[in-house]
């Protein structure tokens, strides 16, 4: 109610944004607060995804072949050698080449 005047709807919509924008403290922040809601009215929020079972199965069986295919290019022995920065042992280089 506005000087005993009831607003609702679209109106009473309207006349809230605009007394909101009227309190925000700079132009610059206004502006931005404005382009957004126009953003909004005007597109679509696209952002949430329905995730599936099926996405999540896939998700988790391509992360399990990563890790077996990283298993299989780095021996433990031979990746253990290289990332502590010594040279590899007789044992350890036949693993690498």
């Amino acid at each position: 109610m506005v000087f005993g005047v009831k607003f609702s709807g679209f109106i009473a919509w309207v006349l809230w944004r605009t007394v909101y924008l009227m309190k925000l403290p700079r132009l610059p922040k206004k502006l931005r607060v404005m382009l957004g809601w126009t953003l909004d009215l005007l597109f679509a929020r696209d952002i949430e995804q329905m995730i599936t079972l099926r996405d999540v199965e896939a998700i988790s069986d391509l992360a399990g072949r990563i890790r077996a295919r990283r298993a299989a290019n780095f021996s433990y022995c031979g990746f253990y050698a290289r990332s502590r920065g010594s040279r590899p042992t007789q044992m350890n280089a036949n693993l690498i080449t």
